[in-house]
């Protein structure tokens, strides 16, 4: 029975091995993953990065992939490639933005650009797999844009793959902001849900009237993962009606995203400032107290400000 020993712990250590390495290096990054849990995966980047993950719980799904010296954006989309998601900026107090990350929907029922195997499991002869396949139609996104070319980012925006409509619409904005609000809008209001994050996600990249009216009219939505991406979208619009509609998401029947609206106000300045003073007056007490601690450290930062110099005066000599 000894005999039969070394021969059981070399098929065992033969088996695959779970393993993680991340690394976060001048703006890029890269990750090695072998059947690593998906939560662990974004929980080291998070670590490394300074991003907020929220709504890890049930993503333990463990995946493999490998890409290296990605930027932070692309390199979540290809992690995420399967997932509905939301990445956005969050704006900060002095630090400038700060990438945030919702899951707001699990796992997609289909993977649209995933290719059928072959017996074996393998692909068939001469295809490429899901990661390079994203990666190449990304940078050739990327090539439309430097040469102009709005029909390709038009037919793009509605493109089975998410990550391919997220970029789409982030480089039409650059070329044609009045198209792509209006390609957005048309988005955010599809019958397919991920179509509707989306195009949500691209108006809060747009500030426009438009986008606000849609954002507004997402926030009535029974979906609380689509008014959850309204307030995110509306955090980064600067009309008072953007103000407005968060101020109207505080009585939100959903705790999460009360204090999201509150999140976002305080980013807002002398308007935010005004609408948080009367949530110390909320129902809520979570509000009331994050209202309180947000005013407070605004009163804190402003405290802490150098002083702005004036310039001497300006002596005029005499002829």
């Amino acid at each position: 029975m000894a005999l039969l020993l070394p021969a059981l712990f070399l098929a065992a250590s033969a088996w695959p091995q779970a393993h993680l390495t991340v690394e976060w290096k001048d703006g890029h990054l890269s990750v090695h993953a072998e059947k690593v849990p998906l939560s662990q995966v974004l929980q080291e980047i998070a670590s490394q990065t300074g991003v907020e993950v929220q709504r890890l719980e049930g993503l333990d799904e463990e995946v493999s992939l490998h890409f290296s010296a990605l930027p932070l954006r692309a390199g979540l989309q290809q992690l995420l490639a399967q997932w509905n998601y939301l990445l956005c900026e969050r704006p900060m107090f002095r630090e400038g933005t700060q990438p945030i990350l919702v899951i707001v929907a699990g796992r997609r029922t289909t993977a649209p650009t995933e290719i059928a195997a072959g017996e074996g499991g393998t692909p068939p002869a001469g295809t490429l797999i899901v990661e390079e396949d994203v990666e190449a139609r990304l940078t050739a996104l990327h090539t439309f844009a430097a040469q102009g070319n709005e029909a390709a980012l038009r037919q793009a925006v509605s493109d089975p793959e998410q990550a391919i409509q997220e970029t789409a619409f982030t480089l039409l904005a650059w070329q044609n902001p009045e198209e792509a609000v209006v390609l957005a809008t048309a988005a955010a209001q599809d019958a397919d849900p991920t179509r509707r994050l989306t195009g949500l996600q691209a108006l809060g990249q747009l500030d426009d009237p438009l986008a606000v009216q849609a954002l507004g009219e997402a926030l009535t939505n029974d979906d609380v993962g689509m008014r959850e991406y309204a307030v995110q979208g509306l955090m980064s619009q600067t009309t008072p009606e953007a103000t407005r509609l968060l101020s109207q998401a505080l009585e939100d029947q959903d705790p999460a995203i009360r204090l999201l609206a509150v999140e976002a106000l305080a980013s807002r300045e002398a308007e935010g400032r005004e609408v948080l003073n009367a949530a110390l007056h909320s129902r809520d007490t979570l509000v009331r107290s994050r209202a309180r601690e947000l005013l407070e450290q605004m009163r804190t930062d402003e405290e802490e400000a150098p002083p702005v110099e004036e310039a001497p005066p300006v002596v005029e000599s005499g002829e």
